[in-house]
C-alpha cells in the first residue's frame, strides 16, 4: 500500500485445516486434536468423546442463544446381531432413564429420528428396524461439557452387522440419511425455535440437463424441474428457481445466474472456446446439489455442431469404494465425480476446431436431443452397469437407428459386455450386432493395454488406466472380442487376457464404431488420451478446422479498427509445416496451374490475390479443415472459392473489401461500427437495425478522374466503392446487399420440398416456391428482433408481401427473430 497506515495481506483459502501432525488431513484426525489446533488450550482436560461437545460450547457465542444445536452421527456395534437405527438424548440415570439434558434435546432427537426412519423405509428398505428414541448417560450429550444447546446422538446402523454395514458403505444410503437428518433439523427449527419461520426444504437437483449450440456464438442450456415431495416425506420441496453456473475449466465455477425458467440462451460466449456448465435448483429453503457438469464448444456460424457428448455415467455405489488400509474410504470424487466430460472436451478441443454439444442420457431417452442431428456421438458410460443400465431398451433403439443412418459412435465403459453380452441378456442382439462385439470375460486382469498393429491404435505402445489412485478404480473392465467384421484394436497386456477395444466400419450406409472396455476418462496420461481421441476422430473422418474469427473492422468514428483475421497460407496450418505451404498446394491445383494463374497472399491483410487482365480478384481464406474429397477447385455463385489440395486441405474463402480503410472513411458519417463475419458478410450497426452487405470478388480499374468514396451502382441496388490500391491505381469494387444468414437460407431450402433457392454474390436470388419462379434482391436493412422473439423450430419464415393482389416480395424472418425484405425484380 502507498500509505504506511495500511496493510495488504495475501491469504489463501484453506478448507479442513490442512495436514495434521499425524501426516493425515486434520478432518481425518480425532476431534480432540482439532480442538487444540483451533486454540482451546484446555483440550488436554478432555478425552476424545468429551472434547467434541466441549469444543462446540467453546465456539458458542451469546448471539447463538436458543438457535444452535449439537448433532452427532454414530455407527453402532452389538456383536453382529444388532440392526437398525436408534437415537439418544441425555439422562444421567443411564439407558431409559429420565431425561435431564439441555432443554430442547428431546424434540431435536425426535424430529431427526422420525425423519430418518420415514426416509429409510420409504427410499431404501421398508423393513428397516426402528430401535427407538432413547436416553442414556453418554458423555457426548452431558450438560457438564456442553450446556449451551440441545444435543442428540444418532446411531445410524450397526457396523458389525453385514447388512447394515453394506448400507452404511453405500453412497446413496449416506446421501438419503444425510438429507433426512437435515430435513429433521429444519422441522425441529420450524416447530421449536422462536423466529424461525422458513420450513421449506431445499429441492432435489434438476434433471435432463443439456447444452446445445444455436449458432453465431449462442448456446442454449435447458433442464427439467426436479421431482419433489409427493406426500411420503422423502424428497425436498419443489424448486422455484435455478442457479446456472459457468466455468472455463470445469472445476472452478462462477457465482451463477439466477433463473426462474428452465432454459437460458447465452450470447456472451467466444466462438471456438470450450465452456462448462452445471445447474442447481433453488427455493426459499436453499439450493440443491448441482447437475452433472456438461461442456460445449461454441460454434461461430449458423451450422449445427457435428458432435454430441452423452453423459450416461450415473452409477455410484459401494462397489466403487476406494480401499485403503483394508477400509472402504468412501471418497466420492474417486467413485463418480460427475465431471468426466472434462477430459473428453479437452481432448476434442486439442484435436482441432470441432464444435460439440452435450447432454445427459436422460435427455436422450426423453427425446430432447436427437442423435441423428449429429455426425458423431461420444457416449460416456464409465462403470455404469446392470442397475442403472449401460443402454436401456429405449437407448438401444435410438442408437440402432443412429448407426443405421450412417452414424459414428465412440463409447467406452467397463460393464457394457457384462450387462448386455451374456446369453441371457435382453440386450445381447444389440451388443453383438450394433456394438459388433462378443463378451469374453468380466476382468481384463490388467491396468495397462497396447494397440494392435494395422488398427487405429497401432501407434499406442502403452496405455495405462487408473487403479484408484487419482480418477477411479477400473476394477473389472470387460474382456471382449470382435464380431462380424469388427477388429480388436487394443489388447490388455497381462498374459492370456485379450481384447480391450474394437473398431468397425461397414454397412449401407456406412457406419463407424469404436468401443472401449476401458473408460476413456481413466486413461492416466493426457498425451495418450489425446492420441486415442485423435485416432478415433480421424477414423470417423471428423474434419479439423482452423477458423478465422469475425472482427470489428471499422469503429464508430470511421477509423479502421482491425483487419479481418485470415488463415496464414504461408504455412500448412494443419501440421504447422512451412513446406509445402497451403499457398503452394493451392497453386498446384490443375485449374490454376494449367491457366498459369498464380495466387499470392498479401503479407499485411492476408488477402489472396489474383490479377488477370488488369482486374484484381481478392478473397480472404477463413477456414481450413482436413477433407477426404478428391482434389478440386470450386467457384460458388456467392463469390466464395473452395480449394481442396492433394494433401486433403479444404480451404474456404470469401470475397473481401480490398481497401477496408476506404470503406471505413466512406461510412464515417453513419457513426456506426462495421463487423466482418467469417462467412464474408459485412454488418453495419444502426440505431434499431443493421445493414448487411457482401463485397464483389473483383475490383476493376477506373479513371483517375473518378471521385473517391461510396456511390450508387448502375444496377440500382448495389454500391460501388472507389479507392486507390497499393500501386496508386484507382479501382472500383461493388458492395452488394446480401442475405443476413445465408446458411439459414440453405437450411430452409433443404427442409422444404419443392423449394429451390439460388443466391448470387450480387444479392439477387432466384427462388421457386410451390412451382412459381421468382427473382428478387435483398434489402440492405435487417430489422432487429422484438423482445428476443425467435422463429419456431429454428427455421426461416417467408411471408409474401402483396400490393394490389400481386406478390411484390417476401419478408424473411430468420431464426434469430430478425427480419429482412426480399424485393422482387424483373428478369
Amino acid at each position: 500500500s502507498k500509505s504506511s497506515k495500511n496493510v495488504v495481506v495475501a491469504d489463501a483459502v484453506r478448507f479442513g485445516g490442512g495436514i495434521g501432525t499425524s501426516g493425515y488431513p486434520r478432518w481425518e484426525e480425532s476431534g480432540l486434536y482439532y480442538m487444540g489446533f483451533m486454540g482451546n488450550h484446555n483440550a488436554r482436560r478432555y478425552n476424545r468423546v468429551t472434547a467434541l461437545p466441549a469444543y462446540a460450547a467453546w465456539e458458542y457465542e451469546p448471539w447463538e442463544e436458543e438457535t444452535s444445536i449439537y448433532v452427532s452421527w454414530h455407527t453402532n456395534a452389538g456383536g453382529g446381531a444388532g440392526t437398525g437405527t436408534e437415537s439418544y438424548a441425555y439422562s444421567s440415570k443411564g439407558i431409559g432413564g429420565r431425561f435431564n439434558g439441555v432443554p430442547g434435546s428431546l424434540q431435536l432427537r425426535d424430529a431427526i429420528h422420525d425423519e430418518l426412519l420415514n426416509d429409510i423405509r420409504t427410499g431404501w428398505d421398508a423393513n428397516w428396524v426402528d430401535r427407538g428414541k432413547r436416553t442414556n448417560w453418554y458423555g457426548e450429550l452431558s450438560p457438564r461439557y456442553n450446556n449451551k444447546m440441545p444435543s442428540t446422538i444418532v446411531e445410524i446402523g450397526f457396523h458389525d452387522n453385514v447388512a447394515d454395514a453394506n448400507a452404511i458403505k453405500e453412497p446413496n444410503f449416506r446421501r438419503l440419511t444425510a438429507r433426512a437428518v437435515y430435513q429433521g433439523i429444519v422441522k425441529f427449527y420450524s416447530k421449536h425455535v422462536t423466529g424461525f419461520n422458513n420450513g421449506k426444504l431445499l429441492p432435489e437437483p434438476p434433471t435432463h440437463f443439456r447444452v446445445i449450440n444455436k449458432g453465431f456464438g449462442e448456446v442454449t442450456l435447458a433442464w427439467e424441474a426436479p421431482p419433489f415431495n409427493s406426500g411420503d416425506g422423502l424428497l425436498g420441496d419443489a424448486a422455484t428457481g435455478y442457479q446456472v453456473y459457468r466455468s472455463r475449466n470445469g472445476k472452478g465455477f462462477d457465482n451463477g445466474i439466477e433463473m426462474v425458467h428452465r432454459s437460458i440462451t447465452l450470447n456472451d460466449l467466444t466462438p471456438g472456446d470450450v465452456y462448462y456448465f452445471r445447474v442447481a435448483a433453488t427455493n426459499v429453503g436453499g439450493e440443491s446439489f448441482p447437475t452433472e457438469t456438461l461442456a460445449v464448444r461454441v460454434r461461430g456460424d449458423s451450422g449445427k455442431a457435428p458432435l454430441l457428448i452423452v453423459n450416461g455415467f450415473d452409477r455410484i455405489d459401494r462397489r466403487a469404494n476406494i480401499m485403503e488400509d483394508n477400509v472402504d474410504r468412501g471418497y466420492l470424487d474417486r467413485m463418480n465425480s460427475y465431471d468426466y466430460i472434462i477430459p473428453y472436451a479437452k481432448a476434442i478441443h486439442q484435436y482441432g476446431n470441432v464444435d460439440f454439444d452435450a447432454g445427459s442420457n436422460e435427455a436422450i431417452i426423453a427425446g430432447q436431443i436427437a442423435l441423428d442431428d449429429y455426425e458423431v456421438v461420444i457416449w460416456i458410460l464409465g462403470e455404469e452397469s446392470t442397475v442403472e443400465h449401460t443402454f436401456d431398451a429405449t437407448e438401444q433403439k435410438l442408437v440402432t437407428y443412429f448407426l443405421g443412418q450412417g452414424g459414428k459412435l465412440f463409447v467406452s465403459g467397463t460393464e457394457i459386455g457384462w450387462e448386455l453380452g451374456s446369453p441371457s441378456s435382453a440386450g445381447l442382439n444389440f451388443y453383438n450386432n450394433q456394438l459388433v462385439s462378443k463378451f469374453v470375460a468380466d476382468d481384463g486382469g490388467s491396468y495397462t493395454a497396447a494397440g494392435v498393429a494395422g488398427t487405429i491404435f497401432e501407434n499406442i505402445s502403452s496405455l495405462k488406466f487408473d487403479n484408484g489412485q487419482s480418477i477411479y478404480d477400473v476394477k473389472y473392465p470387460d474382456r471382449i472380442a470382435a464380431n462380424k467384421g469388427a477388429v480388436v484394436n487394443l489388447n490388455y497386456t497381462a498374459p492370456g487376457t485379450g481384447g480391450a477395444a474394437i473398431q468397425y466400419v461397414g454397412g449401407n450406409p456406412e457406419r463407424r464404431l469404436v468401443m472401449m472396455a476401458i473408460p476413456f476418462e481413466t486413461i492416466t496420461e493426457e498425451n495418450v488420451r489425446n492420441t486415442v481421441m485423435a485416432n478415433v476422430l480421424n477414423f470417423f473422418g471428423v474434419t479439423k478446422e482452423i477458423v478465422a474469427a469475425k472482427i470489428l473492422i471499422c469503429d464508430a468514428n470511421g477509423n479502421q479498427a482491425n483487419r479481418p483475421v485470415a488463415v496464414d497460407m504461408r504455412v500448412d496450418v494443419v501440421t504447422k509445416d512451412k513446406t509445402p505451404s497451403l499457398l503452394t498446394q493451392v497453386n498446384e491445383l490443375p485449374e490454376l496451374k494449367n491457366n498459369h494463374w498464380q495466387l499470392t497472399q498479401h503479407p499485411k491483410n492476408g488477402q489472396l490475390r489474383l490479377t488477370f487482365e488488369g482486374i484484381n480478384y481478392a478473397v480472404l481464406p477463413v477456414r481450413v479443415r482436413l477433407q477426404a474429397k478428391p482434389t478440386q477447385f470450386t467457384a460458388n455463385p456467392d463469390g466464395s472459392l473452395i480449394f481442396v489440395t492433394t494433401l486433403g486441405r479444404e480451404i474456404f474463402t470469401h470475397p473481401i473489401v480490398q481497401n477496408i480503410s476506404a470503406l471505413c472513411q466512406a461510412l464515417a458519417a453513419l457513426k456506426s461500427e462495421v463487423v466482418w463475419q467469417d462467412n464474408g458478410i459485412l454488418s453495419v450497426t444502426l440505431q434499431e437495425s443493421r445493414a448487411v452487405a457482401r463485397a464483389d470478388i473483383a475490383a476493376h480499374p477506373v479513371s483517375n478522374k473518378e471521385p473517391l468514396g461510396l456511390f450508387p451502382a448502375k444496377n440500382g441496388h448495389s454500391l460501388r466503392l472507389v479507392f486507390v490500391d497499393e500501386t496508386g491505381q484507382k479501382r472500383q469494387q461493388l458492395i452488394h446487399p446480401f442475405c443476413a444468414y445465408p446458411e439459414a437460407l440453405s437450411d430452409y431450402q433443404a427442409d422444404q420440398d419443392g423449394t429451390d433457392l439460388d443466391l448470387a454474390n450480387d444479392g439477387t436470388v432466384s427462388l421457386t416456391i410451390e412451382g412459381k419462379r421468382y427473382h428478387g434482391v435483398f434489402d440492405y436493412i435487417v430489422h432487429l428482433s422484438q423482445d428476443g422473439e425467435k422463429t419456431k423450430n429454428d427455421q426461416i419464415v417467408l411471408t409474401p408481401i402483396s400490393e394490389n393482389g400481386k406478390t411484390v416480395g417476401f419478408t424473411v424472418t430468420y431464426p434469430t427473430g430478425e427480419t429482412q425484405m426480399l424485393r422482387l425484380i424483373d428478369r
